[in-house]
């Protein structure tokens, strides 16, 4: 009798211990829990299929350019390059030229007129080159005034061929940074800034001519 008390006794303070016993607390609310599963958050991003592909495709880009070398030239130009992609991130240029329209600057029109006196740098007619470009970098920028995301890509362009000039051909070549943007499906805004670089003779002696020139025009990608 007093054995099956005992036993009785026991049962039900197991009872009021279980009864007592807290339920586990949700993860969302505490960040730790006691459950056996773990509640995941919801996912707050996604990953956009890249809109401005250039894989297999030709592009063709066109555009006003200035040369500016210190020759008492004014250089502007009009600019055309003809790119293949192999691979997303490379361009080969096979061709990349500019027709320029060079004139004396002031300087070098008042010493004409004054002294009947002409610079002894040659007078650039064409830029004719072919070369590579590496596609280093991509992405979105967000123009909130017109409610937009332009699509852009930025790389480095390196090209070796011939300046023509009002007296001879000449090894000529550059180097730079370019940016294209996407508009639409097809076209593309350019904007091209590079260190052009040719050897020539001024005074009797071999001479390096350099210097900067810009290009911005637009593109379409075939």
């Amino acid at each position: 009798m007093r054995t099956a008390l005992a036993g009785f006794a026991l049962a039900v303070a197991f009872a009021s211990s279980a009864e007592a016993a807290p339920p586990p607390v949700a993860w969302e609310v505490t960040g730790t829990s006691s459950a056996a599963v773990r509640v995941e958050p919801e996912t707050e991003y996604r990953v956009e299929r890249r809109f401005f592909e250039k894989q297999d495709h030709f592009v063709v880009k066109t555009g006003f350019s200035y040369l500016s070398r210190g020759d008492f030239y004014d250089n502007p130009g009009l600019s055309i390059d003809l790119s293949w992609y192999p691979l997303e991130f490379f361009a080969i240029d096979f061709v990349s030229s500019t027709i320029f329209f060079s004139q004396l600057n002031a300087t070098a029109t008042e010493l004409r007129e004054t002294f009947g006196l002409l610079p002894d740098s040659q007078k650039p007619y064409a830029r004719i080159t072919g070369g590579g470009r590496f596609a280093f970098a991509y992405g979105k920028v967000l123009i909130e005034e017109l409610g937009a995301i332009v699509h852009l890509d930025a790389s480095l362009g390196l090209h070796v061929g011939a300046l023509v000039t009002d007296r001879t051909v000449n090894l000529g070549g550059d180097t730079g940074l370019a940016f294209q943007a996407a508009v639409f499906d097809r076209f593309v805004v350019w904007f091209d800034f590079s260190w052009f670089f040719s050897f020539e003779e001024r005074s009797g002696q071999g001479t390096l001519a350099s210097g900067p020139m810009g290009t911005v025009g637009v593109g379409l990608k075939l």
